[in-house]
Order: structure tokens, then sequence, then C-alpha cells
């Protein structure tokens, strides 16, 4: 991807970074409220004063603590997700609202690191006329590697932006989605780390 998307990316994740540490707070504020409800029935039980009503507050105590624990546990590993989530798409967003010039640049580079040559090229409807302006650039550079040239195949919009890749044997979907998905699976590890 381009320096530009790179930039993009690390700034949509320092953003979702302090949303996920707000997030965090608030589910250390509702286990830590759960904790203390549990003692004021504690202290209610311990009035009574007997041996049975001890034992029963230490595993109340116990319980709850466990409960509460787990629940934020829980609730964070949610929010977490829909935070990695909610920055994916906010990607994607973003990509797809790039202009022209920025779109041919992004589109050169997918076309060249996704292809090895030989491959009939499908453009999405919307970015056909874009790739159908970069196939020589494409091809020039393929030639200097000793790679076949793409082939232009018919616009289709079984994918909204992006193209489908036909070699011999597979084809590849290189749609913006197609992308992001498979580098949230890819580095789905290192962006929690950097998240959280």
């Amino acid at each position: 991807m381009s320096e530009g998307t790179d930039k993009l990316i690390k700034r949509i994740l320092a953003d979702a970074e302090a949303e996920a540490q707000r997030i965090k707070d608030e589910a250390e504020a509702e286990a830590l409220a759960v904790t203390e409800d549990a003692k004021k029935r504690v202290a209610e039980v311990k009035s009574e004063g007997d041996e049975a009503c001890r034992h029963a507050e230490n595993e109340m105590l116990f319980l709850a603590k466990k409960s509460a624990e787990l629940e934020a546990k829980k609730t964070d590993l949610a929010y977490r997700h829909r935070v990695i989530d909610e920055a994916f798409s906010e990607t994607l967003t973003k990509l797809r609202a790039m202009n022209a010039t920025q779109t041919a640049e992004l589109l050169k580079k997918v076309l060249f690191r996704e292809t090895s040559g030989g491959e009939t090229i499908h453009p999405a409807k919307s970015n056909a006329g874009i790739i159908e302006g970069i196939l020589s650039e494409i091809n020039s550079m393929l030639k200097k590697e000793g790679s076949n040239p793409l082939t232009l195949g018919e616009a289709t919009d079984e994918i909204t932006d992006g193209f489908i890749a036909v070699g011999e044997g597979y084809v590849k979907k290189c749609s913006y989605e197609a992308l992001l998905a498979d580098l949230k699976e890819r580095e789905i590890g290192q962006i929690a780390d950097i998240l959280f």
C-alpha cells in the first residue's frame, strides 16, 4: 500500500487506541461497581454475626469478584473486536473516497503486487477507466521482469472496487474489502498489540 495509506491506517489505529482505552476504563469501572455492590451485601450478612453467615459472605464475595472479573474480560474483548472492526471499516470508507490520482497509484501497486503476469484483469465498474489507463504502465513493469502482460477483461459489478484477476487455474478478488480482510487476518495480533 502507499505511504499515504499506511499513514492513514496508523492514524486510524491511534484514534482506535484512544477509544479502546476509554472502553477499557468503562469496563473496569463497571467491574468495580459490581464488586462494591457485593461488599455492601456482604456487610449486611456480616451483621447477623454467626459462622454460617461468615461462610456465606466469603463465598458471595468470592463469586461476585469472579463474576465481575469474567464480565469485565468478556466486555473488554467484545469492545476490542468492535474497535478493530470499526478501524478497518473506516479505512475502507477512506480508500473508497480517494480521488482518481490516489486511486490510480494504489491500484498500480496492487496490480503489480497481486499478479504474476498473464492474468486477465476484470476491473470493478467503478475503477474500469482507471485500470484501463494504468494497464500499459503495469505491463511495461512486468515486461522488465520477464513476465507476460496482463489482459484487460470486461468490467464487473461483482465487486465494488478494485479488480478480479483470472489466471490459469485461479481467480483472485482484489477489491478493497478483500485486501483489507486479508490484511486484518494476517496482522490481527500486531494490530491488537498496538491498540491495547
